[in-house]
C-alpha cells in the first residue's frame, strides 16, 4: 500500500498488517469442485488484490499466504484467511483495496458482506471500498 489508509472495520474479521509496502509474492490456497486444495503461486501487484481474489470460483479461495521478496519461500505470512462462510483475517492492504463487487460477487454468503460495514464506509455501489470512507 502505497498512501496511508485508514481501514474501518466494523465486522468481526481480525486485520493484521504484514504486506505493507513490501514486495513479494502470493500463494492462493484453493478448493477444487471435487474437494481437493490446491496452491496457486502469482506476483504481487498493489492494484491488483481484487483481481487475486476474483481469480477463482465463488467459495474457492481459502487461504492467501504473502512470502515477502528476499525471504525463504517457506516462510508464508497468511494475509487472508478463510473457514467455511467466515473470513477469519485479512491484511489491511487487502483491506484497503477490496471493493463492493467483489464481496457481492465472491463473498455474498460471509461475514465480509455486511451492510453496517457498507453504512460505516458510505459505499453506494459496487466501485466502493469496503473498508476505507468514500466520498460522499
Amino acid at each position: 500500500m502505497s498512501k496511508s489508509t485508514a481501514v474501518i472495520n466494523t465486522t468481526d474479521i481480525q486485520m493484521v498488517n504484514f504486506i505493507g509496502n513490501k514486495k513479494g509474492t502470493f500463494r492462493a490456497i484453493v478448493k477444487t469442485q471435487s474437494g481437493a486444495m490446491v496452491s496457486y503461486t502469482t506476483d504481487y501487484n498493489e492494484s491488483n488484490f481484487n483481481d487475486i481474489l476474483g481469480n477463482w470460483k465463488k467459495g474457492a479461495l481459502q487461504t492467501l499466504e504473502f512470502i515477502p521478496a528476499g525471504t525463504d519461500s517457506n516462510r508464508n505470512l497468511t494475509v487472508f484467511a478463510r473457514k467455511g462462510k467466515k473470513i477469519l483475517w485479512m491484511d489491511e492492504a487487502i483491506a484497503a483495496t477490496l471493493r463492493v463487487g467483489t464481496v457481492n460477487q465472491l463473498f455474498y454468503n460471509t461475514n465480509l458482506y455486511s451492510q453496517s460495514q457498507y453504512s460505516a464506509v458510505n459505499a453506494k455501489n459496487w466501485d466502493s471500498f469496503v473498508f476505507i470512507k468514500n466520498k460522499k
